[in-house]
């Protein structure tokens, strides 16, 4: 994977081969205000295809190009470190994240805890022993030691005097790689109930995803064969900190490790198969996460969150997580009452309006799209669709 440069901006040779393969209309939607003015300099016009409702380029990003040029927009990596961090400042993420991270494609993934585009590892604050350096093993040692951990790796951050990995040359995955359960629900969000014609919900609608269908912020959605109705739902994800079982709605969120986002990628047809919604649900990829979890301490009220969800640039979902009809900690309350929830686990909070199915003409994902999905004080996910080797 390529790396970019040091210092105010990217190398010009790196940005030079960015730009050549990518349209001008995606770099404004992409990169932030204070990098257009560099990259629309050496950008030339390329025509695109805009269908009713659809928006289609004739030059989609190679996956590699777009994993390692997001990987730079995650640390707001154009501009200098003091225009870098006031960006993320006034986004609201510049704060402590937990990742899961790998060097290169066949090492196992490892936690990290990163801040304003540095990362350190997870075993450098925390001694894991014979245990794998996960993520999930980081929660399972308790909300104590995730709170000394994230002390140690702020001291790290701040004496400056130790060697950081950079986030840019990293590939991010699934903030938590293998969670026992990931619990999604569904018409959490009422003008999302009416925009599919469904009736308010009396309780909590929920259904399963597995790891298969988990990827990074920042991985290709892959179309599968058998559906061409592909859809997006931007979601809050909530990681479990703690053994939860039998908890009341007033403790439930002592009980949160932090908060993630999640694309509850969707094939509308096979959702329909049957009251059950797995078989649209649980297919490979179609659970991008990340970028990182930002802790619970960070995030004290998950009920204020702005959450938007742009296709190739444009607007589809804007909401906030105040518009929930089971609020987190409701849903904490009344998932734990029949099943004990576990460190690490995954609840994925369900998505507001403007979905693409409900849309006239509907809007469904293509091969080339870019999905972006971001919520306030979290961050964002980047996802390219891609076409399935097999089609």
């Amino acid at each position: 994977m390529q790396a970019f440069a040091r210092g105010s901006f990217f190398s010009l040779s790196v940005a030079l081969k960015i730009v050549s393969k990518t349209t001008p209309s995606r770099m404004n939607w992409l990169v932030e205000p204070c990098e257009r003015s560099v990259l629309s300099s050496l950008t030339t016009p390329t025509s695109r295809k805009t269908g009713d409702s659809h928006l289609k380029f004739q030059q989609p990003y190679p996956e590699m190009l777009l994993h390692t040029y997001i990987g730079s927009l995650y640390a707001i990596g154009c501009c200098d470190s003091r225009v870098r961090k006031s960006t993320l400042k006034a986004k609201g993420v510049s704060t402590m994240r937990i990742i899961s991270y790998r060097s290169h494609p066949q090492d196992a993934w490892q936690a990290g805890i990163e801040l304003d585009g540095h990362v350190v590892a997870a075993t450098a604050a925390y001694s894991y022993g014979d245990q794998l350096p996960t993520v999930r093993v980081l929660l399972e040692a308790g909300p104590a030691m995730l709170s000394t951990v994230l002390a140690n790796a702020s001291e790290i951050f701040a004496a400056g005097d130790q060697p950081l990995l950079r986030l840019d040359t990293l590939e991010l995955g699934a903030p938590v790689a293998d969670p026992a359960k990931i619990v999604c629900m569904g018409l959490n969000y009422a003008d999302h109930a009416a925009e599919t014609q469904m009736p308010i919900p009396k309780y909590p609608v929920l259904f399963p995803k597995y790891r298969n269908s988990l990827t990074g912020p920042y991985s290709p959605i892959v179309l599968p064969r058998f559906s061409s109705k592909i859809d997006y739902e931007a979601e809050l994800a909530v990681v479990i900190g703690q053994t939860c079982k039998d908890v009341s709605e007033q403790d439930a969120l002592h009980y949160v490790a932090g908060y993630t986002i999640m694309n509850d990628v969707t094939a509308r047809d096979w959702q329909s198969f049957s009251s059950q919604w797995m078989p649209g649900k649980a297919i490979d990829t179609f659970a991008p996460m990340g970028p990182g979890i930002v802790p619970a301490s960070e995030l004290p009220d998950p009920q204020k969150l702005h959450i938007t969800t742009r296709v190739n640039g444009q607007v589809l979902q804007d909401s906030n997580t105040a518009m929930m009809l089971f609020s987190v900690s409701k849903s904490i309350e009344f998932i734990s009452t029949f099943m004990t929830l576990d460190p690490g686990d995954i609840i994925s909070t369900g998505t507001p309006a403007g979905v693409g199915f409900s849309r006239k003409p509907p809007i469904y994902l293509h091969e080339g799209d870019v999905v972006e999905i971001e919520i306030e004080c979290i961050g964002r996910i980047i996802n390219q669709v891609v076409r399935s080797p097999s089609l």
